[in-house]
């Protein structure tokens, strides 16, 4: 049931032609317009840009393939793989308690759900799995009696991007007080995982502030980086990526809304 699970979610996202594309498929003329802007977001990367906000996803992409779309493609790919393996492990554990109705409602909703799966599988290259598989794999951690492991994921998922923070502080906090008032997690762990959390993202925010670059040097190194406008559309595409990339807090909330 796990593995079937797995693999539908999978279909749904990896709906284009990845496979293809990653072995040298001529993409670039197939880009929509989602995964332009997509591609043009995964500019940011610590290769170019220095150690800049929201520079993982790109960077990821970018180890992979130095064209936008194939990197893009891959990180989707990757992605999409490491949310649903947390899946996997949810809907397992869920079994295990016997729990069969909430097995298959925690792998029904993100199927059917036009927000979620099925919308990214038309979305190639978005951040949002990533984020969302991290988030998941931190409350696992923090479900498994591991604060410190699950706080810093958290710190890796912002490096993708703050939403990361701002929902899956809630989630563990409701795990966190489950398991300390069934007296499975001491206080004092939990602590020290609040506290690191608190050094490691304060750190990564003062260390960006300082070494990033100004919003003008971002936004000329990431229209360089994009691939070319195929016509006015996507140049105005490109200059909405660019500019939700260096809104600063105006460009979260819109994300978060």
């Amino acid at each position: 049931m796990v593995l079937l699970a797995m693999l539908a979610m999978l279909s749904l996202v990896l709906r284009h032609p990845i496979l293809n594309a990653i072995g040298g498929f001529p993409i670039a003329s197939q880009g929509s317009q989602g995964a332009y802007y997509n591609a043009v977001f995964l500019t940011t990367n610590y290769f170019d840009l220095g150690f800049v906000r929201r520079g993982l996803g790109g960077t990821i992409a970018r180890i992979f393939s130095a064209d936008a779309y194939r990197g893009a493609l891959i990180l989707h790919a990757l992605s999409a793989i490491y949310l649903i393996a947390a899946f996997g492990v949810l809907q397992h554990r869920l079994l295990r308690a016997r729990q069969s109705l909430a097995a298959m409602l925690i792998v029904a909703f993100p199927i059917l759900s036009p927000q979620m799966f099925a919308g990214w599988g038309t979305d190639i290259g978005r951040t949002d799995m990533l984020v969302i598989g991290t988030i998941a794999w931190s409350c696992i951690a923090m479900h498994s009696g591991r604060p410190l492991v699950s706080a810093a994921l958290l710190a890796f998922g912002f490096l993708a991007h703050e939403t990361t923070i701002i929902f899956g502080i809630p989630l563990l906090l409701a795990i966190a007080f489950d398991q300390h008032t069934d007296g499975r997690l001491d206080s004092r762990d939990l602590l020290r995982a609040a506290a690191g959390l608190v050094v490691a993202v304060g750190t990564i925010a003062f260390v960006q502030a300082l070494r990033a670059p100004t919003a003008e040097e971002m936004i000329s190194a990431m229209q360089h980086l994009a691939p070319p406008a195929v016509d006015q559309d996507y140049a105005d595409i490109r200059d909405v990526a660019v500019y939700m990339m260096t809104l600063g807090s105006r460009g979260l909330k819109t994300a978060m809304l």
